[in-house]
């Protein structure tokens, strides 16, 4: 009896044991939450600085991004966006929620585009100022 409740000890805690080992190969670690923030951050830097070659190597080969498909189309799109923003967009992403698929992770996040005044303007400040009563 003694003999039969140790090996149904041992079954159990080997099952556990497999079944706790699977649960954690589910998850993602913090090492692959930081890479996929950092891929996160890239894109905005390198679309906010101009680098649009650098924004579609963010991608796969045959990524996507709405309906621009394909690196040539991804480094075009970017080349668009940049001229179009003339240097001036910064972007932010927050609230990013990274979770396990089966084919590697998903993500969602809240991004926020901020529009600036033209560089080596004061546009924004002239206005303000006006709105304010006072001569810039």
């Amino acid at each position: 009896m003694l003999k039969s409740t140790w090996i149904a000890l041992l079954v159990l805690s080997l099952a556990l044991l497999g079944f706790a080992t699977g649960e954690a190969q589910k998850q993602l670690t913090a090492e692959d939450h930081a890479e996929i923030r950092q891929l996160y951050a890239t894109y905005n830097l390198a679309l906010d600085g101009g680098d649009a070659e650098g924004w579609a190597d963010t991608f796969i080969e045959d990524g996507a991004f709405g309906d621009t498909e394909g690196h040539a189309a991804l480094v075009g799109f970017a080349e668009n966006s940049g001229e179009q923003q003339n240097g001036n967009a910064r972007h932010w992403n927050s609230n990013i929620h990274i979770t396990k698929t089966d084919d590697g992770a998903a993500g969602t996040c809240y991004l926020m585009v901020e529009r600036r005044c033209a560089p080596r303007t004061n546009h924004c400040n002239r206005e303000l100022s006006r709105h304010a009563g006072q001569d810039v």
